[in-house]
């Protein structure tokens, strides 16, 4: 059956991320990030105060370390396309080491004061495009390095305190895991790789794109109540998953995709090589919307069925059951309905004749 139309849910989001201004959304960015930094921060103090140590010092290293590598690879991607002497570049890159906790913090701030701004000679213009691009990386990085593995890190104590049943669980470990999946979506869905996708889209991404996040998440930790080695199961199989679909899509007769090394230093330069990574990493663990997600889609929905027969908590297990279906359900309908074709396309970014994700 073919839609006459885009969904008029689908419209009214577009209509809405069009009336509502645009430094709207970098203010949310920016509060999301203070707020997912202050959880984590808050729980990692808890964590200690508790004498749980070993969880109170992951939770804080996740919380600070991702920091230094999103501004410097911020600064690092500068660097690379500046024309700043060697010893400018050098400062540059000390001082970012030094001032690592607030150049984040800055880059997003300058970032919304830009908005603001009314310039309209080129050089301002350029100038307000660079920060908005830094701005983007850093969203876009410290989602990745600290939203992501910190989502992972406090399902996983959830599981555990669960499945051991001799702790209470407290209301700020729920908050830090919403923050960090909420910032995480939000920052992918608004990153630098979806730059030129719809307003429906990214409302779709952040949506859907948390949920299946979320689904996969919990599938791994629920795998790793049983032993933290099953743990890679789940995750290999989606790799796995990925690459065959990658070489199906990228081999096939009359392929959209270039060569793999057509364009000069591409897999030498350390930017271009991040991105390759980063390609696969949110394929296994972010498309929900595309046929090649589909595939990975259910074999998360079937690990979380062998889930329900495992000496686990069944709460856990069918809570993740419940997720997970619902994700898998949703995948369906967003990867074969006519009408949402558009938001597959998306998704499916070509830059520079190479495809971001598959």
């Amino acid at each position: 059956m073919q839609c006459s139309s885009e969904p008029k849910a689908v419209n009214k989001a577009e209509t809405c991320f069009h009336v509502i201004p645009q430094p709207f959304w970098k203010i949310v960015s920016l509060l999301l990030y203070i707020f997912d930094l202050g959880t984590d921060i808050y729980s990692a103090f808890q964590y200690f105060s508790n004498e749980d140590y070993w969880w109170g010092s992951l939770t804080a290293t996740f919380a600070f370390l991702p920091m230094g590598f999103s501004s410097n690879f911020v600064i690092m991607y500068d660097i690379q396309t500046s024309k700043r002497s060697r010893r400018e570049k050098w400062m540059l890159v000390l001082g970012t080491i030094v001032c690592t906790p607030i150049v984040p913090f800055g880059i997003l701030v300058r970032d919304v004061v830009n908005s603001f701004s009314t310039h309209t000679s080129d050089d301002n213009v350029l100038t307000d495009d660079i920060a908005n691009s830094r701005a983007k990386f850093v969203k876009l990085y410290e989602g990745l390095c600290e939203s992501y593995p910190q989502a992972g890190l406090q399902i996983y104590i959830v599981f555990k305190i669960l499945n051991e049943m001799n702790k209470v669980i407290m209301w700020w470990q729920y908050v830090t895991i919403a923050m960090s999946l909420i910032t995480l979506s939000f920052a992918l869905s608004n990153s630098v790789l979806f730059i030129t996708a719809a307003n429906r889209s990214k409302v779709t991404f952040f949506f859907f794109g948390l949920l299946g996040v979320a689904s996969r998440i919990m599938v791994c930790c629920l795998y790793s109540l049983i032993h933290k080695a099953l743990v890679i199961v789940p995750i290999g199989t989606a790799f796995v998953a990925t690459s065959i679909t990658w070489s199906i899509i990228r081999w096939r007769p009359f392929s959209m995709c270039g060569p793999l090394y057509k364009y000069p230093n591409h897999c030498t330069d350390i930017v271009d090589s991040v991105r390759i990574v980063m390609g696969w990493f949110l394929t296994c663990m972010f498309n929900s919307f595309t046929v090649s997600g589909l595939v990975i889609t259910t074999s998360n929905l079937v690990f979380a069925v062998v889930g329900c027969f495992m000496d686990v908590p069944q709460a856990i297990a069918i809570t993740t059951l419940i997720i997970s279906t619902i994700n898998w359900i949703i995948n369906i309908i967003l990867a074969l309905v006519p009408c949402f074709e558009g938001i597959r396309k998306d998704f499916l970014v070509v830059l520079n004749g190479e495809s971001e994700f598959y």
